[in-house]
Protein backbone atom coordinates (compact mmCIF):
# COMPACT_ATOMS: atom_id res chain seq x y z
CA UNK A 1 0.00 0.00 0.00
CA UNK A 2 3.16 2.42 1.19
CA UNK A 3 4.42 1.42 -2.65
CA UNK A 4 0.88 2.35 -4.20
CA UNK A 5 0.40 6.04 -2.75
CA UNK A 6 4.07 6.71 -3.20
CA UNK A 7 3.73 6.24 -7.19
CA UNK A 8 0.45 8.17 -6.69
CA UNK A 9 2.26 10.89 -5.27
CA UNK A 10 5.12 10.95 -7.73
CA UNK A 11 2.75 10.58 -10.55
CA UNK A 12 0.53 13.73 -9.34
CA UNK A 13 3.66 15.96 -8.92
CA UNK A 14 5.03 14.80 -12.14
CA UNK A 15 1.15 16.37 -13.46
CA UNK A 16 1.63 19.37 -11.31
CA UNK A 17 5.24 20.00 -13.09
CA UNK A 18 3.78 19.46 -16.58
CA UNK A 19 0.72 21.30 -16.67
CA UNK A 20 2.02 24.34 -14.81
CA UNK A 21 2.01 26.24 -18.03
CA UNK A 22 -1.46 26.08 -18.65
CA UNK A 23 -2.60 27.39 -15.17
CA UNK A 24 -2.66 31.02 -16.58
CA UNK A 25 -5.19 29.81 -19.40
CA UNK A 26 -7.70 29.05 -16.65
CA UNK A 27 -6.89 24.85 -17.22
CA UNK A 28 -7.89 23.73 -12.97
CA UNK A 29 -6.23 20.16 -12.46
CA UNK A 30 -9.00 17.75 -10.75
CA UNK A 31 -7.90 14.89 -9.06
CA UNK A 32 -10.08 11.71 -8.47
CA UNK A 33 -8.99 8.72 -6.14
CA UNK A 34 -10.66 5.50 -5.60
CA UNK A 35 -9.30 4.56 -2.68
CA UNK A 36 -11.07 2.42 -0.45
CA UNK A 37 -10.49 4.83 2.73
CA UNK A 38 -11.67 8.48 1.98
CA UNK A 39 -10.72 9.69 5.08
CA UNK A 40 -7.19 8.53 4.53
CA UNK A 41 -6.77 9.78 1.59
CA UNK A 42 -7.65 12.95 2.71
CA UNK A 43 -5.27 13.25 5.19
CA UNK A 44 -2.47 11.47 2.72
CA UNK A 45 -3.55 14.40 0.09
CA UNK A 46 -3.23 17.20 2.66
CA UNK A 47 0.16 15.90 4.04
CA UNK A 48 1.76 15.51 0.99
CA UNK A 49 1.01 19.19 -0.60
CA UNK A 50 -1.34 18.23 -2.95
CA UNK A 51 -3.66 21.16 -1.94
CA UNK A 52 -3.75 22.74 -5.06
CA UNK A 53 -5.45 20.16 -6.79
CA UNK A 54 -9.13 19.67 -6.48
CA UNK A 55 -9.00 16.46 -4.98
CA UNK A 56 -12.26 13.86 -4.32
CA UNK A 57 -12.37 10.35 -3.04
CA UNK A 58 -15.78 8.96 -4.04
CA UNK A 59 -17.20 6.48 -1.42
CA UNK A 60 -17.39 3.32 -3.56
CA UNK A 61 -13.95 3.36 -4.76
CA UNK A 62 -14.42 1.21 -8.29
CA UNK A 63 -17.45 0.72 -8.09
CA UNK A 64 -18.41 4.57 -7.76
CA UNK A 65 -20.91 6.63 -9.88
CA UNK A 66 -17.19 9.05 -11.03
CA UNK A 67 -15.60 5.14 -11.86
CA UNK A 68 -18.39 4.13 -13.94
CA UNK A 69 -19.77 7.53 -15.34
CA UNK A 70 -16.35 8.12 -17.05
CA UNK A 71 -15.25 4.18 -17.63
CA UNK A 72 -11.97 3.96 -15.23
CA UNK A 73 -10.74 0.76 -15.56
CA UNK A 74 -7.10 1.62 -14.62
CA UNK A 75 -5.27 4.15 -12.90
CA UNK A 76 -4.04 6.68 -13.43
CA UNK A 77 -6.83 7.52 -16.13
CA UNK A 78 -6.99 11.05 -17.53
CA UNK A 79 -9.37 12.81 -19.21
CA UNK A 80 -9.67 16.50 -20.77
CA UNK A 81 -12.80 18.19 -19.78
CA UNK A 82 -13.92 21.25 -22.13
CA UNK A 83 -17.55 23.04 -22.08
CA UNK A 84 -18.58 19.97 -19.33
CA UNK A 85 -18.10 17.44 -22.19
CA UNK A 86 -14.70 14.88 -22.36
CA UNK A 87 -12.70 16.49 -25.14
CA UNK A 88 -9.65 14.51 -25.34
CA UNK A 89 -8.50 11.01 -23.71
CA UNK A 90 -5.04 10.90 -23.50
CA UNK A 91 -3.59 7.78 -22.75
CA UNK A 92 -0.86 8.72 -20.76
CA UNK A 93 0.49 11.92 -18.94
CA UNK A 94 3.13 12.41 -22.02
CA UNK A 95 0.17 13.53 -23.91
CA UNK A 96 -2.06 15.91 -21.69
CA UNK A 97 -0.31 18.78 -22.83
CA UNK A 98 -0.67 18.07 -26.54
CA UNK A 99 -4.56 17.47 -25.96
CA UNK A 100 -5.23 20.59 -24.03
CA UNK A 101 -2.85 23.04 -26.89
CA UNK A 102 -5.02 21.52 -29.27
CA UNK A 103 -8.42 22.36 -27.19
CA UNK A 104 -6.84 25.75 -26.61
CA UNK A 105 -6.19 26.44 -30.44
CA UNK A 106 -10.48 26.38 -30.64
Amino acid sequence: MILLKMAVFLILHQVERKLKEFASKGVEIVTVSLDTDTLAWRDYAAKNGMAGFANFCPAGSWESAVAKQYAVYATPTFYVLSGGKISAKPIDLADVPDALRNILKK
